[in-house]
């Protein structure tokens, strides 16, 4: 499997929900989503880790198995969960902020982004993502000193490669997949007969998809303990930035960074952490209380 991350930049994993724990999990969003706006496209950590059911879903034991497999036995996850609905997207990759970071570009790299995904590929409403395989790798990078160069020469080699190699990830409800945060990628549109019933919000999802073809996809971010503090230090530049922090978004990284492990997460959630060998990235109690208040102020509208 590490072989296979390595050399394709993705790992499919068949079957990790069973159909009942899909039909199960897609009654509770249903209910969720439809407590919410139209357009409501996701649901972050705080909501994600008052629902057992989701937050659970990364120490299955299938998913634990192949993500050590890949990264190595000191696994260690982030909790920026997204819960989307009904996305649509263009081509990129989910690294674009640390393209500049010396770590990005580094042979022991070895940061993932996973998704279990509640729908199949083959219904006509778009329920998987295309991606590029191979495009995680920077051509030259031993040959060529200059940062600028290098990625100048992965962004031409990432467009031929979706060009002519992308493809759709073939999954059926219940699969996950977890591929390379330099992986060029998108979320795959409804086929053109059902295009015709779709309008795209300004916030990027897909309004006109029948209620039982609803695209729901997990997402959260796993790497090697090597990597972690580098990612969290990435995620406070971004937290502080006033394009993030807005109400529309819900500042995304501000509302998993003012979370501190073990004291702010539920019991089950802990348990099994430890119970797997799990770490969980985090702040100190000091530094999420800080974002902690800033997501205070951005619920009040102060900034």
């Amino acid at each position: 499997m590490k072989d296979n991350l390595s050399k394709y930049g993705y790992v499919h994993v068949k079957n990790v929900l069973s159909k009942e724990e899909v039909i199960e999990l897609r009654k509770l969003l249903d209910a969720k989503f439809n407590n919410k706006e139209k357009d409501a496209r996701a649901i972050h950590a705080e909501e994600v880790l008052k629902e057992e059911l989701l937050y659970l879903l990364p120490f299955k034991n299938k998913v634990i198995k192949r993500l050590k497999q890949s990264l190595g036995g000191d696994l260690c996850y982030f909790s920026d969960y997204q819960l989307m609905r009904n996305i649509a997207g263009n081509w990129h990759i989910d690294g674009g902020s640390e393209l500049y970071k010396p770590y990005f570009m580094a042979d022991d790299y070895r940061f993932v982004k996973c998704g279990i995904y509640l729908q199949s590929s083959n219904e006509g409403w778009g329920g998987s993502i295309l991606i590029a395989p191979r495009g995680h790798k920077f051509f030259l990078k031993n040959l060529i000193n200059n940062k600028l160069v290098r990625i100048l020469i992965k962004n031409f080699v990432n467009k031929i490669q979706v060009k002519f190699f992308s493809k759709v990830i073939n999954i059926e409800a219940g699969d996950m997949l977890f591929f390379d945060a330099r992986l060029p990628h998108k979320s795959q549109w409804p086929n053109k007969e059902n295009l015709k019933f779709i309008k795209v919000n300004e916030n990027g999802t897909l309004t006109g998809i029948p209620t039982e073809h609803t695209k729901y996809a997990f997402y959260w971010n796993a790497c090697n303990i090597n990597n972690a503090e580098d990612f969290l230090i990435n995620s406070k530049e971004r937290a502080i930035s006033i394009k993030t922090c807005s109400n529309n978004s819900k500042a995304f990284f501000v509302d998993y960074l003012k979370l501190c492990f073990p004291d702010d997460y539920p019991n089950s959630f802990v348990e099994h952490a430890k119970k797997n060998n799990v770490a969980i990235a985090s702040l100190s109690r000091a530094e999420s209380d800080v974002f902690k208040g800033i997501s205070d102020l951005i619920e009040s509208d102060e900034i």
